[in-house]
């Protein structure tokens, strides 16, 4: 149990010691300069107090790697260095469990084994094998006590999941579903028989001849929870560029079958594969995609599957209050945006010319893409929590595309495939054309035409109240900082009271605390439902 404790009180103590950093930066109204270097220590206090505690703390780094949306970019630059490896526990102890899930000798299924993992990560490891006839698999071993171990994690994230949600960061995301998502996903993966179904599903979900991909059989016969066993496959990484020369695979095709395997994975309903790195895509002589590891994944449901469906289409036909329609609907707009300001801003986010952009020297997409980005950065938008894992899949799909092809780009490779997954379903083609009806401005007219007589009187109120509101929700989100900033002082300046047997300095940090307290509940409540209001 020490080993418990002492996990909690290093996670928790981090967070707190980051969140005092934060709230006396503010405070001292330091130079950008400052932040930046403030966001990156404590980013690399962060990666390293993960390689060596491991566990949660590795997944939780990745996971904040894709929430640029919420979170500062010298950190989030600084926190994608870390990478799911750790060292291997050793057969000894993989032997252990192997047998313990078995309840035999691990010489009764399998003929031999390596002494050594092929592959080793914060769950479990892989090492290969070959079974009693002969046919090679990888086995995959979960990590003794792991379980335990993430499960103390998750009590740790828990409580400082809580504490956010009363920080100035409970503005930009939804703390106890962040939560929520995160523990879903994560223990789903702990269970190997749920990868093992999974594995199963998108092996009859992709057997289509124009993508090639490959996906090994799984043996369910020697499958528990936490132990996994599979065919034994020969590739190389997807990225290996040398490999993908040597074997004469068309690049550019590959980079269209990847794109073809995943797109899917996002516009329907079901699983995608949430964590497509280089290691989990490998590529064989013949040019076949094979994919692996099928434990973090991602679900869409009907309902955001046909809103996603339907915000490509008005992107495509730019029909962008269709567009910002959709997005609402998705979740992905703040309560306090103005829709007609954000027709305009998304218009100008994508108004580049792909096929200019393509021509540009280096230097000059580099300005435009910098460009480009604070366009998209003043988006009054947020990522909803269950689209997080499908943003870190994309991300990274997109990543492996530019090592594949880098003469090519996600947009231009993407652009015919869509086209192609819309022709292909029922009704696709007449939903294209009724958006691009629907878009112009004619018919627009027609539709707004008899608001459009009280629209000058409307937005004289409108103004006025937003601005009366904006400073009503400045005011108060200032009380709750000051007032956060004094109930952890007098939190702090208790324990030490406490530590020192001063029992003047604990009444009065009592005292403060007792009066400090109640009024940040008090003015956290009064900030959200100005927020709701905005």
């Amino acid at each position: 149990m020490k080993w418990k404790w002492f996990r909690m009180v290093s996670i928790v103590g981090m967070a707190l010691r980051f969140f005092l950093q934060i709230f006396w930066y503010q405070w001292r109204k330091k130079t950008g300069h400052e932040w930046d270097g403030l966001m990156r220590r404590q980013a690399r206090e962060f990666r390293e107090k993960a390689i060596r505690l491991q566990g949660l703390l590795i997944k939780v780094g990745q996971f904040l790697s894709t929430r640029g949306d919420m979170l500062p970019k010298p950190f989030v630059e600084e926190i994608t260095r870390l990478v799911d490896q750790v060292p291997a526990g050793g057969w000894d102890q993989a032997r252990v469990q192997l047998e313990r899930e078995w309840g035999t000798s691990y010489r009764e299924i399998l003929r031999s084994v390596g002494s050594e993992p092929v592959a080793s990560a914060s769950i479990g490891e892989v090492y290969r094998a070959e079974l009693l006839d002969g046919t090679s698999v990888a086995v995959k071993i979960q990590r003794t006590g792991i379980d335990k171990v993430i499960a103390a994690d998750f009590q740790a994230l828990r409580i400082i999941t809580w504490i956010a949600r009363f920080t100035p960061f409970s503005d930009k995301a939804n703390f106890p579903m962040l939560y929520k998502e995160m523990k879903t996903v994560i223990e789903r993966e702990l269970d190997f028989k749920k990868e093992m179904e999974t594995a199963q599903q998108f092996k009859e979900r992709f057997q289509r001849e124009e993508v090639q991909v490959y996906i090994p059989e799984v043996y369910s016969e020697y499958t528990t929870k936490k132990v996994l066993v599979m065919e034994w496959v020969e590739g190389q990484k997807i990225t290996d560029t040398d490999f993908l020369n040597q074997s004469g695979i068309d690049r550019k095709g590959l980079a269209e079958r990847l794109l073809k395997l995943f797109i899917p994975q996002y516009l329907e309903q079901g699983k995608f594969h949430a964590d497509p790195h280089s290691g989990n895509v490998l590529v064989n002589e013949k040019g076949e995609i094979i994919l692996l590891d099928f434990g973090m994944m991602g679900e869409i449901s009907k309902k955001d599957a046909e809103h996603l469906q339907q915000l490509l289409i008005a992107l495509g036909v730019k029909n962008y209050a269709k567009a910002v329609e959709h997005l609402i609907k998705l979740e992905f707009v703040l309560p306090s945006a103005n829709r007609k300001e954000m027709e305009v801003m998304l218009e100008e986010a994508l108004s580049f010319d792909l096929k200019s952009f393509k021509q540009m020297t280096q230097m000059e997409m580099l300005k435009m893409k910098m460009e480009l980005q604070k366009v998209i950065e003043a988006l009054p938008i947020q990522v909803p929590t269950r689209f997080v894992f499908l943003g870190r899949s994309f991300i990274t799909v997109e990543g492996l595309i530019a090592t594949i092809y880098p003469d090519g780009d996600v947009v231009g490779l993407g652009e015919p495939i869509l086209k192609e997954w819309f022709e292909q379903h029922q009704g696709g083609w007449w939903k294209l054309v009724a958006s691009w009806v629907q878009g112009q401005p004619f018919f627009q007219t027609l539709q707004s035409l008899p608001s459009l007589l009280e629209e000058p009187r409307r937005y004289r109120e409108w103004q006025e109240e937003a601005q009366r509101r904006s400073f009503e929700f400045e005011h108060a989100r200032d009380k709750k900082r000051d007032a956060f900033i004094v109930l952890v002082l007098s939190i702090v300046l208790a324990f030490i009271a406490y530590g020192l047997r001063n029992p003047t300095l604990w009444m009065a940090s009592v005292l403060l605390a007792g009066v400090s307290g109640p009024l940040y509940f008090i003015v956290s409540r009064k900030v959200k439902k100005l927020i709701r209001r905005k």
